[in-house]
Parts: C-alpha cells; sequence; structure tokens
C-alpha cells in the first residue's frame, strides 16, 4: 500500500532526544512494551475508520477511511503531506481533509527540570528514573509549543488505556510528593 511508505520518512531528530531512547531503552521497552525503541523514530500507521456502499450485494461508487498517522520528533507535518501529495499524484480520483494536527512535542531530556524530578524520586523512592521519550501524547504538548520546557512523571502505563484504567494509590500519593517537591525545588533554586 502507498501510504506504508510513509513509514520510512526519516526525521531529523534532536541528539539529545536519540541519546535518551538509546540510553532508557531498557525502561521504555519495560513501560511502554516490546518493541517501543524500534518505533520511536519512525512514522506509525493505522487506518481506525473505513467506510464503504450503501448495501452489501452493490460496488460501492465510494470509498471512505480515516487513517492516524503519528510522526516522530524531528519531522514536521509539512514533510509527511508532502509525502501524502506524491502518492495522491499518482491517484487523481483520490483526496485527502486533514481532520486534525498535532505535532510532536519535545524539551531537552537531560534539562534541569528532569535532574530535580530525579533528585526528588531517588530521595523518596531510591531509584533515578531515567530520561526517556514517550509515544502517548499528553497536555504537556501544550506548554511546550508556548515555548515552556514540560515533562511528564507519573503514573506505569500497565492500566492505560484499557477497561478498568487505575493507578495505585500509593503511586498515586507519590507523584503528587515528587510533582510538589519538584515545583519547589524549581522554582525556589538560586
Amino acid at each position: 500500500m502507498d501510504l506504508e511508505s510513509l513509514t520510512r520518512l526519516e526525521p531529523a531528530m534532536p541528539e539529545g532526544v536519540a541519546r535518551a531512547i538509546e540510553e532508557g531503552g531498557e525502561a521504555i521497552e519495560r513501560g511502554l512494551g516490546a518493541g517501543a525503541t524500534d518505533i520511536m523514530p519512525r512514522v506509525t500507521t493505522n487506518v481506525g475508520v473505513l467506510n464503504g456502499g450503501i448495501k452489501i450485494n452493490m460496488i460501492p461508487d465510494e470509498c471512505t477511511f480515516e487513517y492516524d498517522i503519528r510522526f516522530p520528533v524531528g519531522l514536521e507535518k509539512d514533510q509527511v503531506m508532502a509525502a501524502i501529495g506524491r502518492i495522491l499524484e499518482r491517484h487523481p480520483a483520490v483526496s485527502v481533509v486533514e481532520l486534525n494536527a498535532t505535532p510532536p512535542s519535545w524539551c531537552d531530556p537531560y534539562g534541569d527540570m528532569v535532574g530535580i524530578l530525579q533528585d526528588n524520586v531517588r530521595r523518596l523512592r531510591g531509584n533515578v528514573p531515567p530520561p526517556i521519550i514517550s509515544l502517548g501524547g499528553t497536555d504537556a504538548r501544550l506548554w511546550r509549543y508556548e515555548g515552556v520546557p514540560a515533562y511528564v512523571y507519573g503514573p506505569s502505563p500497565a492500566s492505560m488505556g484499557g477497561r478498568d484504567e487505575f493507578v495505585d494509590i500509593e503511586e498515586f500519593l507519590h507523584i503528587i510528593r515528587t510533582h510538589a517537591l519538584s515545583a519547589y525545588d524549581y522554582l525556589t533554586r538560586s
């Protein structure tokens, strides 16, 4: 399928992001699943909705589908849309309508706040979480779009996005403590 060629687009991934993926690979795979580090620098795609025809025994005169395209840090929407445009040139009966666009967002995985978060987790739990890049989107992107560094330290994704999604109470309280201490440390640093 022509659209699968989008998965071969190469991002200009910032060095710090690539290093965080490499150094945090074990934690990424443990938290997000086997193969997560392999797809982080790749475009991923999914046909989520497919519609065609009005009756089971008639040839449809039209078909529509919704195609989700997620692109990694270092690849811009214009690059992806240009690649789609080249595909559409080969299929003149096909058109595209953009429904939504959420560009990837990131900030320095080794920024000041990461060190503050790591120090507080070490003090509270005794371990130091590595800086990693997430596959999922968060509202932290809205801060990043405005130039404000925003990091996520949250619960295990083990039950995320599924039926009966939950967060362990002790883990939740730990996250609140970490956030409160980190905000204080960040705002009172000299």
